[in-house]
């Protein structure tokens, strides 16, 4: 079964990937504020070193800004906290006590000990003010890693029975850009084919704010509506988005730059 729902999402999305006893509810990224460039299907995973979804890596020491800022910098000097990030990678960074965590992406790397950031869009500004006037805050942070390979992007979700498959087009300068969600079962020979599960090729399958295209949405514009989750009960295996851009204008600086966010949730341990 399947249905389509619309939500805000910013809730799910502000607490880190844990490596705890799992909850009744888990979010895991895929991707966020991604850049689209690839004209052929792309998927992309946010995971910690051992490729794991649900876990995030704990940073080496902590982090700080001047004020609120987009500069987050070290907050002892030759810490160096950054040293093993790369511009995509996302932050999840530990607020005042009480609060969610706070999630950013990596927008440049200025060296180890500094940093610029972005928001994923989830209706936060991309500035943050992380305390600077004693330690700093201590952060984890997830790589993200992208292909055009079957093997490529699939996160693990046989544990669950409800899969919610969510991606949000906040930004885009393309003529077009397509994306759709394939799930797989693992028989006893190894992976069954992939599955388009959302489009789908059902006459009744909708992209809202798009339009369905060759079993993919298609979207000419960035909005609201492109905010979509899918919700799925079928025990397949793992799952994945895939993006792709239609005649991008190959110049990739702020408001030009595409931006896509894509994390599933699931729930109903089996």
């Amino acid at each position: 079964m399947r249905m389509n729902r619309f939500t805000t999402a910013l809730l799910l999305l502000l607490v880190a990937p844990t490596g705890a006893q799992e909850a009744a509810q888990r979010t895991a990224f895929y991707v966020g504020s991604y850049d689209v460039d690839s004209s052929t299907l792309i998927s992309c995973v946010a995971a910690d070193r051992l490729g794991d979804p649900w876990k995030s890596i704990q940073g080496s020491s902590n982090i700080k800004t001047s004020g609120s800022s987009t500069t987050v910098t070290e907050a002892t000097s030759g810490s160096l906290p950054f040293a093993d990030l790369s511009v995509g990678d996302l932050l999840f960074i530990n607020d005042t006590p009480g609060r969610p965590h706070s999630v950013r992406r990596v927008a440049a790397k200025a060296s180890g000990a500094s940093i610029t950031i972005d928001n994923p869009d989830f209706g936060e500004t991309a500035a943050i003010d992380i305390e600077n006037s004693g330690n700093g805050r201590s952060f984890s942070w997830q790589k993200v890693t992208c292909g055009t390979a079957a093997t490529d992007g699939w996160i693990y979700v046989k544990p669950y029975m409800f899969k919610s498959l969510s991606i949000y087009l906040e930004q885009m300068n393309a003529t077009s850009i397509d994306f759709k969600w394939e799930c797989r079962h693992r028989t006893p020979v190894g992976y069954g084919p992939a599955v388009n599960v959302y489009p789908g090729t059902l006459t009744a399958d909708v992209c809202p704010g798009g339009t369905v295209s060759s079993g993919k949405c298609r979207y000419t514009a960035a909005s609201q509506d492109t905010l979509t989750d899918v919700v799925i009960d079928i025990p397949y295996d793992s799952c994945r988005p895939l993006f792709a851009v239609n005649t991008d204008d190959g110049d990739d600086l702020t408001t030009n730059a595409e931006s896509v966010t894509a994390f599933i949730t699931v729930w109903g341990a089996k």
